[in-house]
């Protein structure tokens, strides 16, 4: 009884403590794509289009891929302590949500990319005579092709990646249900909206902030409280 009243407080302590590992990471994720596709990728989609724009800024267009590269190992690692929690409890969900996150920094690793074909695409056209440029022109569009695909592909796999994170914290009782619940709604709003562009419309983006507030709202969480110790009670086996 002893015994195991000790491994359950000890599971408990390690499970909090990956609960703000995430958290901090969460929180990182949050501010880093966020600086990347406001700040530092702006030159893309600045007047002009990339093509003009991407090889004056290669630096500030180099930091934006280090940072999003470094967003992806963030990712995995989420991944990789979330299912150190949810394997007691679900080996289903814990190995769902290990390979979306996998999938989701697949993806954007790949956009990065797009983002430095870009970039060569762009160096090439300044260096080129005017009627080289008129060729460029024409091949704008297959330029970005790469880039924008796999961001749009990406930002949906994250968003089924952030369904089962919060599927997997509600079911398994390892979070207030509020704070899944609200995720749920965003997350739901965030795959409608960046279905649109595949599906040939514009994204919506008032449905967007939803799914950044709720993430900021779980991070903070994490980091004050980590996972429920209550949710080691009582494991589940699917």
């Amino acid at each position: 009884m002893g015994t195991s009243t000790g491994d359950a407080a000890r599971r408990a302590l390690t499970d909090s403590t990956a609960g703000r590992w995430i958290g901090g990471l969460m929180m990182f994720q949050l501010i880093a794509g966020i600086t990347s596709l406001q700040v530092l990728t702006a030159p893309l989609f600045a007047e002009g289009g990339y093509l003009l724009n991407a090889s004056a800024h290669v630096p500030l267009l180099g930091a934006s891929v280090l940072l999003t590269l470094l967003g992806v190992c963030v990712t995995l690692a989420i991944g990789v302590l979330a299912w150190s929690v949810f394997r007691a409890r679900s080996e289903l969900l814990a190995m769902g949500f290990l390979a979306i996150s996998f999938l989701a920094a697949s993806l954007s690793a790949v956009e990065q990319v797009g983002v430095l074909a870009m970039i060569e695409f762009s160096e090439a056209f300044a260096s080129a005579d005017g009627t080289a440029q008129l060729q460029f022109e024409a091949l704008r569009a297959s330029g970005s092709l790469l880039r924008n695909g796999a961001h749009y592909v990406g930002l949906l796999a994250y968003g089924v990646t952030m369904l089962v994170w919060h599927v997997a914290v509600w079911r398994l009782g390892l979070l207030p249900w509020l704070l899944p619940a609200f995720g749920l709604f965003a997350v739901a709003l965030q795959l409608f909206a960046i279905s649109q562009p595949i599906l040939g419309g514009a994204v919506p983006f008032i449905l967007l902030p939803p799914m950044g507030l709720a993430q900021l709202l779980t991070a903070l969480w994490l980091l004050a409280r980590g996972f429920r110790d209550a949710a080691v009670v009582a494991p589940q086996g699917n």
